[in-house]
């Protein structure tokens, strides 16, 4: 639910990068680093050598793991950008199969 025209609030609503954001897209839109993190590491992992690969796991999990000791996130958004990143790896790769 984005609107244009942010102006500080109160309550439900908060700014984004001049767009009121709400509720669950809020909690999605600041798990974007992470989401990033997992599929620059599954990237890595299908193009790189496997020793190779080992590093952005171990950083991407790290993020993770973080991010819920400090309860900064739910555990189900968590997981949820976990399988965004597999399922856009996954789309990523059936839409170039040709390139």
């Amino acid at each position: 639910m984005f609107q244009k025209g942010c102006q500080p609030v109160t309550g439900k609503l908060n700014c984004h990068n001049g767009y009121r954001v709400s509720g669950r897209d809020k909690r999605f839109l600041l798990l974007r680093p992470h989401s990033l993190a997992v599929l620059g590491a599954i990237e890595v992992a299908k193009m790189a050598p496997s020793w190779m690969a080992v590093v952005p796991a171990v950083i991407a999990g790290f993020e993770a793991t973080t991010v819920l000791i400090l309860r900064a996130h739910y555990t189900m958004d968590v997981l949820t950008v976990i399988v965004a990143a597999f399922c856009a790896a996954g789309l990523a790769a059936t839409l170039t199969v040709g390139f």
